[in-house]
């Protein structure tokens, strides 16, 4: 008889460390109220000493620093955390420490034990910004990750309907969970100035950007669009965190003449500290992510999305992913439309001039909205988890 135990492992780091760390880490808190114990293996942090409890119920394990072809040892090192806590009932993958084909190795060794393989798809990303033969090689990575190997999985949690509706076309049991949080946050007022921002890293740094529309993030969209608002006359700062301005204009050289004499409004600060971002973005009065419509941004989820809302902070945003079964228009967000560029401007001067009731009032929407909070998704993962065990 398995023990009550799921191992969550794959690409992502400690628990909230980074998006991937916290998608894991919200799906474990889902797990542990079903009564699952909950090891995770992920990458390693030199600042950390293996295996730790993150929390009583939910352990923490780092593959050591393999070589990514050396697949047989990823499994192997699997083996070895089961001896210490017992062999799990299921085990959960998130993407893959090394290349694809360690889904195809991990696949045959839950067969060979008879543990149920479910696979967590978040994205499905096209290869670009590196040279042909990366881009070849991630290329091929990527499909048969995604086309091949996922499918083979007994069941998938996709973090969006998009990736639900393509693995259900396959014959897989699928259930959607977005990405969830633990807690939400209170922003109460409206600053004195209207502060807006930006988190990501959202192009590959070093590099001109050739081709926007391609692009994870439109900042270029939003840098120009605010300056324009600016010099309407709105009383805005836009803080970007993540990037500098130099690595900006790397990106973005035609634009050192839009963000001249904008250094007090358009205030870019490099990469920071992930809680310095957090209080940045509850203490704003809205953040701003504009998409372009594509696979990409259709198949996954913003997490930026469900940071800002859980920290009681409005979105202004595009109708991406799933973003419409989440975000009220008025109420937990704005879209705003970037297929003619030209009237974005338009939309953010109209969201900018808010007065403050309303600004209070939607700040409060978000609070109390609890849609992404992890314990809305329990009955959804008991179900599915049922299925799978039938």
């Amino acid at each position: 008889m398995k023990k009550k135990l799921i191992i969550y492992l794959g690409n992502f780091g400690e628990p909230e460390a980074n998006a991937a760390g916290k998608r894991v880490y919200g799906n474990a808190l889902i797990f542990k109220r079903l009564g699952y114990r909950v090891v995770l293996i992920g990458k390693g942090n030199d600042n950390s000493e293996y295996p730790f409890c993150y929390e009583e119920g939910i352990e923490y394990y780092a593959f050591p620093n393999y070589n990514i072809y050396k697949i047989g040892n990823y499994i192997k090192y699997i083996n070895t955390v089961i001896e210490k806590v017992g062999e799990p009932r299921i085990i959960v993958r998130y993407g893959s420490p090394g290349l694809a084909v360690f889904d195809r190795s991990l696949i045959r060794f839950c067969k060979k034990k008879k543990i149920i393989l479910v696979s967590d798809v978040v994205d499905w990303l096209p290869a670009s910004g590196g040279n042909l033969i990366f881009n070849a090689i991630k290329t091929i990575d990527t499909y048969l990750e995604k086309a091949v190997y996922n499918k083979k999985s007994d069941g998938i949690i996709a973090i969006s309907s998009y990736l639900s509706n393509y693995y259900k076309g396959k014959g897989c049991k699928t259930v959607v969970i977005p990405p969830i949080v633990s807690e939400f946050q209170e922003n109460k007022g409206r600053n004195a100035i209207i502060t807006i921002v930006y988190a990501g890293i959202p192009f590959r740094l070093g590099k001109q950007v050739k081709h926007p529309d391609k692009v994870k993030d439109r900042l270029d969209l939003a840098v120009r669009s605010l300056a324009e608002a600016i010099r309407r006359g709105c009383n805005v700062v836009f803080d970007i965190y993540g990037v500098t301005k130099e690595q900006y204009l790397t990106a973005y050289p035609m634009d050192s003449e839009i963000l001249k004499g904008m250094e007090d409004t358009i205030q870019f600060h490099g990469k920071v500290a992930m809680k310095t971002v957090q209080r940045a973005i509850n203490k704003a009065d809205f953040t701003i992510l504009l998409r372009e419509k594509n696979r990409a941004t259709m198949a996954g989820f913003p997490t930026k999305v469900v940071e800002s809302i859980s920290c009681g902070t409005p979105v202004i945003t595009t109708r991406t992913s799933d973003l419409d079964k989440y975000i009220n228009n008025g109420d937990t967000g704005y879209f705003v439309d970037i297929e003619k560029q030209d009237t974005i401007a338009d939309q953010l001067v109209h969201i900018i001039h808010l007065d403050a009731y309303e600004l209070h009032r939607v700040k409060d929407k978000c609070y109390r909205s609890r849609k992404f909070l992890y314990y809305s998704y329990i009955n959804e993962i008991n179900s599915f988890i049922e299925t799978l065990i039938r």
